[in-house]
């Protein structure tokens, strides 16, 4: 048996409910447009005493201005700035303080299960 028919069955959403839901979701692309954040290195909690930290910081600021002016997703935009936090990680882009910086402006563009968006 088909495993998410089933699952819709017991739910109580009808195939046709379903099938109208997905097409739309497939079709409509939600676009946000922000400009780049003025966070500096400080604000990120980058390595301060690192020389090129601000322009790490600036880096940040314009990848996440970029990603969400995409249109990519929450989880997209989080995976993408972990791709770049991963790379500045010299700077301590990767540490504890700097991801969370990242999920707290995460959720003031999408709300706070940017998850799900």
């Amino acid at each position: 048996m088909d495993t998410l028919k089933e699952l819709k069955r017991r739910s109580g959403i009808s195939m046709d409910k379903a099938k109208v839901q997905e097409s739309i979701n497939n079709k409509v692309i939600i676009r946000r447009n922000i400009d780049p954040p003025a966070l500096t290195a400080d604000d990120w909690e980058l390595f301060m005493s690192k020389e090129g930290a601000e322009e790490a910081a600036v880096a940040l600021n314009n990848a996440l201005a970029e990603a969400v002016n995409a249109g990519m997703s929450g989880e997209e935009v989080e995976s993408a700035m972990h791709g770049l936090m991963s790379r500045l990680s010299k700077f301590g882009a990767m540490d504890t303080e700097p991801r969370y910086v990242l999920t707290t402006l995460l959720r003031r563009i999408f709300g706070k299960d940017y998850g799900d968006i």
